[in-house]
């Protein structure tokens, strides 16, 4: 090879690696909205089973399988309440793990690390004048 060959070769090397690294930002950004994507069908499957166990309001379980959560995620009562089920009518319940922390009055939930979890709910009705139904949503243990 001649001087101006080699010379161009080292050129060729550099562009080979400058598109290995544009085809590697965007195989990264795929991924990143496919994960994206997944969390938001799980947030609204972990919404829709609410809703569920709402209008079966039996104290039958109803289950939503394989939800994921993101890490340091906060999940409030007030944020389920609807007319007839106030945020004291709801309460959470979770498996004993260190990623899940309860408050003591199981009106919130904190997720400190990304968890794919089968959520269960049920919700049953009351007669008393605080709550028409009782609702309670159990990420990953089932009730008893």
């Amino acid at each position: 090879m001649n001087q101006s060959g080699q010379g161009f070769s080292g050129f060729r090397l550099l562009i080979d690696a400058i598109l290995v690294l544009m085809i590697l930002v965007i195989i990264i950004g795929i991924i990143g909205w496919i994960d994206g994507m997944k969390v938001a069908i799980s947030q609204e499957k972990f919404e829709a089973g609410f809703d569920k166990a709402i209008n079966a309001p039996t104290g039958q379980t109803i289950i939503e399988k394989n939800i994921s959560f993101l890490g340091d995620s906060v999940f409030k009562t007030s944020a389920f309440a609807k007319a007839g089920v106030g945020p004291d009518c709801i309460s959470f319940d979770a498996l004993d793990i260190e990623a899940i922390e309860i408050s003591s009055n199981k009106r919130f939930v904190e997720i400190k690390s990304a968890l794919n979890l089968d959520v269960f709910y049920k919700c049953e009705r009351q007669y008393d004048e605080e709550c028409e139904m009782l609702c309670e949503i159990s990420l990953g243990k089932d009730f008893e």
